[in-house]
C-alpha cells in the first residue's frame, strides 16, 4: 500500500509538517503575521492537493500554484514560510511537466511560472535574484517531468513496435510452415 501511495503519504506528512512548523514558529522573525487560525490550515490547504493527484491530474498540481498564489496576496510570509510547502511546489510543478497531455503540460509551466513569481512578489523577504532564480528553479523541476514523460512515451511506443514486428514475425513463419505442406 505505501508502494503505491507514497507520494501521498509524503504529502500528507509535508501537511502535517507545514502546520506544525506554522504554530511552533509563530514568534520566529520571518513567521507569517496572520493569525494562526487561518495561517495552520492555510498552509496544510495548499499541501493537500497533491493528495487527489492521481483523481484529477492536471487540476490537483495547479490548484496547489493557484492556492499558494492566492494566499500570498493574504500573508506575503505565509507560503514561503515553510519548506514544506516549497517541497510540494516542486512536487506540483515536476507533476505537471510529466502530465500525458502536451497542452495541459505547457499550461502547466503557465501556471507554475505565474504562481512562483507571484509568490516572490508578495515575499517580504524577497532579493533582486529572486524573481528569476525561484521561477527558474520550479521551471527546471516542470522540465524535469516533462522529460520523463517523453521518455516513457518514447518508450512505450519502443514496446508497441517490438510486440508488433514480433507478431509479424510470427505470422511470416506460419505463412512460411503453411507453403512449405502445401508445397510437400
Amino acid at each position: 500500500l505505501l508502494r503505491r501511495y507514497w507520494l501521498e503519504a509524503a504529502a500528507l506528512i509535508a501537511a502535517i509538517d507545514a502546520a506544525l512548523e506554522v504554530v511552533f514558529h509563530h514568534d520566529a522573525a520571518k513567521a507569517p503575521h496572520s493569525s494562526l487560525w487561518l495561517a495552520a490550515p492555510a498552509v496544510v490547504l495548499i499541501v493537500l492537493p497533491i493528495l487527489v493527484r492521481r483523481r484529477w491530474p492536471f487540476a490537483a498540481p495547479a490548484s496547489l500554484w493557484v492556492l499558494a498564489a492566492a494566499l500570498s496576496f493574504l500573508d506575503g510570509r505565509l507560503v514561503v514560510f515553510s519548506a514544506s510547502v516549497f517541497g510540494a511546489g516542486m512536487v506540483a510543478a515536476f507533476l505537471l511537466g510529466n502530465l500525458l497531455d502536451a497542452r495541459q503540460s505547457r499550461l502547466g509551466l503557465v501556471f507554475v511560472l505565474v504562481g512562483a513569481t507571484t509568490v516572490v512578489y508578495h515575499s517580504p523577504t524577497t532579493g533582486a535574484g529572486d524573481y528569476l532564480f525561484v521561477p527558474a528553479l520550479f521551471a527546471v523541476l516542470w522540465l524535469g517531468g516533462h522529460a520523463l514523460q517523453q521518455r516513457g512515451a518514447r518508450a512505450e511506443a519502443a514496446e508497441q513496435r517490438a510486440a508488433r514486428l514480433v507478431r509479424e514475425r510470427e505470422e511470416a513463419t506460419r505463412a512460411a510452415i503453411a507453403d512449405e505442406r502445401a508445397r510437400i
